[in-house]
């Protein structure tokens, strides 16, 4: 693939912004957009713009045409070595914007550079080709005509062929083995595991052993290996002005004036609603740079924009999530980075310690302050790892001992309060009742129970709502919290066998 370091070196464009030069030099270039008769940039991703001299009478405000180069993926801006009309603002606006200005050498025509490059590819093509419906579609048609589950597991998420299906442990337990050969035999197995690529496996579960014909799955597995590198394409065409602003957001070290327009030049408008995700891998110095892969395939499954990439031991991502998401949309959220974790912990051995925060976008500041957040919370988490949920104690009470004698109300008060969210965490994965427990062994402080946890105080807000929905009792009374407290100390000093649930 081109970078602007290659076209650098080959042609010996001159640099009218020296500052960004370095920043650009690992940019992949993917082909030559031009601005148009009408003044305006026509511009795909990946691209670089050229602007010829004559073309600036008809760019009616050239003092924003850098921020609508940016917009539209543009890389750098390309233009002619006698062009004395060359606008100061422009200039000026591309400095702002981050976008390096070459300028074509006297002995080089822009047709060379055109060759030498390729066309440029059509983002909203690449974008279709992308759009995880469409592999879902065909994940459900396959798993409707054969009778069988079927599963795409991409380096940070599960996708299923029925929409809405939650991954069972056994999917999980099926990416921990090796990869299946088709042969006759594995055909008529109880669960497939296909390779497409590194990190990316078609998952079928087979439980009545039906009869798979190979041609069906060579079809399937072709199909989602050319989803998957229009997918890689696509991300190819962005990795390194992702991986750019992200290191500048990371680093805060730039001032929000100048990162302003670069954030908005990927989408992110004042207003709205941005989620800053971390990711930590115990034992690496270095993020790997399949971690920024799982959290673009988190976005994909969701449907959302992403920005991601990494800087030193952590990767990063941007997410935008919609004003109008519901509670089931947040918890939806938590359960997929919650999945990524479980994914690269049964697949790959790896303990991945995910931090994130959100905020409304009103500057770059905001996303700086949400990565700081997120990096402490998930170093948090990586420390308390390998310590047990329930180590903080619960003092006894002599209500507690009471009702101990008691067996139908001791039943009762934990088939009520305690029983639904157990139920939920066992279908979901969550852990609530241990947030439930840690909040009250400290005595409902909400700050010492995120800190203890390692999450963020919003999250614990959330959880302990949705914990007071499971049991119909609120947690904000000294009488509530009362019984959920006896509840939690009958229900440790029970044997080992569940309660009546009735």
């Amino acid at each position: 693939m081109t970078t602007v370091d290659d076209i650098l070196a080959r042609h010996g464009l001159i640099t009218l912004t020296p500052g960004l030069v370095e920043r650009s030099r690992e940019h992949e270039v993917h082909g030559i957009s031009e601005v148009t008769r009408r003044g305006e940039p026509q511009v795909a991703r990946g691209a670089l713009v050229y602007v010829a001299r004559h073309q600036w009478p008809d760019v009616v405000t050239p003092a924003t045409l850098a921020q609508r180069i940016r917009s539209g993926g543009g890389v750098a801006v390309l233009v002619d070595n006698d062009d004395l009309g060359l606008p100061p603002e422009f200039v000026h606006d591309c400095l702002r914007s981050s976008l390096p200005v070459f300028v074509l050498p006297r002995t080089t025509t822009v047709d060379e550079i055109r060759s030498a490059v390729g066309p440029a590819p059509s983002d909203r093509a690449v974008q279709d080709a992308t759009d995880v419906s469409e592999i879902q579609k065909l994940l459900g048609r396959h798993a409707e005509d054969t009778g069988t589950e079927v599963w795409l597991a991409l380096s940070g998420c599960l996708i299923p062929g029925t929409p809405g299906m939650r991954p069972a442990a056994r999917v999980i337990d099926v990416l921990g083995s090796e990869p299946s050969k088709l042969s006759g035999a594995a055909l008529q197995g109880v669960s497939l595991r296909i390779e497409v690529a590194p990190g990316t496996s078609v998952v079928i579960l087979n439980p009545h052993r039906r009869k798979l014909s190979r041609r069906s799955v060579d079809s399937l597995v072709r199909a989602v290996a050319a989803w998957r590198h229009a997918l890689q394409v696509r991300r190819s065409a962005r990795a390194s002005i992702e991986a750019a602003l992200i290191r500048e957001l990371a680093q805060a070290n730039a001032p929000s004036a100048t990162l302003d327009p670069w954030v908005r030049s990927f989408g992110f408008t004042t207003g709205a609603r941005v989620r800053a995700i971390v990711l930590v891998v115990d034992e690496h110095d270095s993020a790997p740079a399949f971690l920024v892969d799982a959290l673009h395939d988190v976005a994909v499954n969701a449907g959302t924009r992403c920005v991601a990439g990494a800087h030193g031991p952590c990767a990063y991502a941007l997410v935008e999530w919609e004003a109008s998401d519901t509670a089931d949309a947040g918890e939806a959220f938590e359960d997929s980075l919650a999945g990524l974790a479980r994914l690269f912990a049964a697949r790959d051995g790896l303990t991945v310690n995910v931090g994130f925060s959100s905020c409304v976008l009103q500057s770059a500041d905001d996303l700086v302050r949400g990565f700081i957040s997120g990096r402490q919370l998930a170093e948090r988490t990586a420390r308390k790892v390998n310590a047990p949920l329930d180590r903080l104690p619960l003092p006894p009470t002599t209500a507690g001992a009471l009702l101990a004698g008691d067996p139908t109300a001791r039943d009762t008060l934990i088939r009520t309060l305690l029983v639904p969210v157990e139920d939920y965490d066992a279908r979901r994965g969550t852990q609530y009742l241990g947030t439930l427990r840690t909040f009250l062994a400290l005595d409902g402080h909400f700050g010492a129970t995120a800190n203890e946890l390692g999450i963020h105080i919003n999250t614990l807000r959330y959880r302990l709502s949705r914990i007071e929905n499971l049991s119909g009792r609120g947690l904000a009374t000294t009488g509530d919290r009362s019984d959920y407290y006896l509840a939690l100390c009958l229900r440790e000093s029970m044997q080992p066998e569940s309660p009546n649930r009735g």
